[in-house]
């Protein structure tokens, strides 16, 4: 819906540095905000605390603010600098574990291309450098290419997976 009002991807206008409080951001604001219906905004404003953990339980970061959508999942937005911003989806809001892999996942937004969960170009999602779908890396956001091992096997948790 957002293209059709502000036109495609490619020509939006991302924000130009670092933000981990992407929805409180004009590009959020803009882009994405005036479409998403049904919703409520939590935040540390609101004197709560939403963590985000590793796949294997450790803390990855904090946010600041979230949105829990009509059909109870959470999202949030990170912007990583020009023309590229990160999406956490949570399937069940800052209802626990709020962890990488389990009830969370990743997505990349970059202009000129596609929506995209986190390591879609990846070929071995379990034991690849970066954000392995594996609790014993113990890399900082483990677990992050876990959504798109699920959608590389046609939508199914795939045999190995870690849950």
């Amino acid at each position: 819906m957002s293209e059709l009002d502000n036109g495609p991807l490619s020509t939006w206008e991302f924000d130009t540095a670092y933000n981990s409080d992407g929805v409180n951001s004009e590009f959020f604001k803009k882009y994405f905000e005036p479409y998403i219906i049904g919703t409520k905004k939590y935040g540390t404003a609101y004197n709560q605390e939403y963590r985000i953990h590793n796949i294997d339980g450790t803390n990855a970061l904090g946010i600041s603010y979230w949105y829990v959508l009509a059909d109870g999942s959470g999202l949030t937005m990170f912007s990583n600098g020009t023309n590229y911003c990160w999406v956490l989806i949570d399937t069940n809001a800052s209802n626990p574990p709020n962890r990488l892999g389990k009830d969370m996942f990743m997505l990349d937004i970059k202009m000129k291309k596609q929506v995209r969960l986190w390591g879609s170009t990846i070929k071995d999602f379990k034991n690849s450098s970066g954000y392995p779908c594996n609790k014993g890396s113990g890399a900082q956001y483990a677990g992050g290419y876990c959504g798109a091992w699920i959608q590389a096997e046609g939508w199914k948790i795939p045999d190995g997976y870690p849950w």
